[in-house]
């Protein structure tokens, strides 16, 4: 797993680095996340999402710092993934508040980050079709909200992750991008994913037999297609001063190649603040919760809050 990380962390590197003297570009899309293969014969739900690009300009020594004109290009960048795969409730009597009911609500989130290495080849200046491979890892988290349903009274909600997974992930895409402006874009991709194998919480599989929640935890692969469409936006030359790009002063021709002077910029340093050697800091802590247990106790016992409790249930899980 390890491996993963830091090969994204490098990839991501290069990428900033590169980008102090070439145009950086942002996107962002909205998706569809369907699980596939095993994952999807597990009855994993399917579900959307956002994507977050940070792409560089072309890094090929024959490539312009503008990666939209005619040609082969090369960009390198990082991304950011999130999505929710499904939601499931279950209404379920409190211990406490007495009386009440209560609900039992689980969802399932994802979220991936990866490095990429994006290749595009046009003779077209406004249709540039691209492919993507993109390294990196995807994390599983399932998460409890238990609540107290009207016309009960107001107790604060209890949230707890009942099970987290985390698993290298490697995504090859394939799309289309349309120039509108020199700085504007709108793209359309898909992208597969082939995940390493993880355990998660299919949320159609839980049960509720009598007062109690069962879960029932797979194990597969985690592969994932993406269907995405989105926009992005070229937002370099940044930070002008003396007409510089990134601090580096220099000028833009109308090809979009960036040339250096020998100016160069500074900044003023700000003045430290002091500290009162007197002043400390605080740790907090914080104790693990049951899914569908108790709150965690008051850090002050002299003013406790209202908390919710399920009551007790001898009910056997289904067997699967």
């Amino acid at each position: 797993m390890k491996r993963y990380y830091i090969l994204s962390v490098l990839i991501a590197a290069v990428s900033f680095a590169h980008a102090q003297s070439v145009p950086l570009y942002v996107g962002i899309s909205g998706h569809a996340a369907l699980p596939k293969s095993s994952f999807e014969k597990n009855a994993y739900e399917k579900g959307g999402g956002v994507q977050l690009l940070l792409l560089s300009g072309a890094i090929n020594k024959d490539g312009s710092t503008n990666p939209w004109n005619q040609g082969f290009k090369l960009q390198i960048g990082f991304g950011l993934e999130f999505n929710k795969f499904g939601a499931k409730s279950f209404d379920i009597d409190l211990a406490n508040p007495p009386g009440a009911r209560g609900k039992q609500e689980i969802t399932n989130n994802s979220a991936a980050w990866y490095g990429i290495a994006r290749g595009s080849f046009t003779n077209n200046r406004f249709i540039i079709p691209f492919a993507e491979v993109l390294l990196g890892a995807r994390s599983f988290t399932s998460r409890e909200v238990l609540s107290v349903l009207p016309p009960g009274p107001a107790v604060e909600p209890i949230t707890t992750d009942t099970f987290k997974a985390s698993v290298g992930t490697l995504g090859l895409g394939i799309g289309i991008a349309l120039k509108i402006t020199d700085h504007f874009f709108i793209e359309a991709k898909t992208t597969y994913f082939i995940g390493g194998s993880g355990t998660y919480l299919p949320i159609s599989k839980a049960q509720q037999p009598s007062n109690q929640v069962f879960y029932y935890p797979q194990t597969s692969n985690t592969n994932v297609l993406l269907t995405q469409v989105g926009i992005t936006w070229r937002i370099g030359p940044m930070f002008k001063s003396c007409g510089s790009i990134m601090g580096v002063c220099g000028s833009m021709n109308n090809s979009g190649n960036y040339t250096p002077t020998s100016n160069t910029r500074t900044t003023s340093k700000p003045t430290p603040q002091k500290t009162d050697p007197m002043q400390r800091g605080t740790s907090k802590t914080t104790t693990p919760q049951i899914p569908g247990g108790s709150a965690t106790t008051p850090s002050n016992p002299t003013a406790p809050k209202k908390r919710i409790e399920v009551k007790p249930d001898t009910t056997k899980p289904v067997p699967r």
